[in-house]
């Protein structure tokens, strides 16, 4: 047959009957379909791989920039001096945590002299400081 070494027959012939018993269970699946719920076609249900973009892709979904992109901000600024957690809340890179962090600080340190005495107040640098900055004032 062909030339081809008795080894490579015998694999040849598992190749063809392997396909021929795939298609009968295929074949059997869809004209019974309730006769056999073991027999899954695709395979077993696996965990969903979590979505993320191809390495490719160089630009990320605006979510997965920045994960307070879907965050209100205050339509007014906020008075650090009076503001309640809640009001801090509202700003962008404020939690519930960082608000209360804040509102501490205020009732140990006395009230904010400027806005940039915020970046006192632990988990507040920079660069966080710089997304709260045209979003507060500080009222004497």
């Amino acid at each position: 047959m062909f030339g081809l070494t008795p080894d490579e027959k015998k694999v040849i012939i598992f190749f063809i009957v392997a396909l021929a018993l795939g298609n009968a269970v295929l074949l059997y699946k869809k004209s019974h379909p309730g006769a056999a719920p073991e027999l899954k076609y695709g395979g077993p249900d696996l965990p969903r791989a979590i979505e993320q973009p191809p390495p490719w892709q160089k630009e990320q979904p605006a979510a997965a920039k920045n994960r307070w992109a879907a965050k209100k901000v205050p339509a007014e600024k906020i008075d650090l001096n009076r503001a309640g957690p809640r009001d801090l809340e509202k700003l962008p890179a404020i939690g519930p945590a960082m608000a209360k962090k804040i509102i501490d600080f205020r009732r140990e340190s006395g009230d904010f002299q400027k806005i940039e005495d915020l970046m006192k107040v632990k988990g507040i640098g920079h660069k966080k400081f710089n997304r709260l900055r045209e979003h507060v004032f500080v009222d004497h």
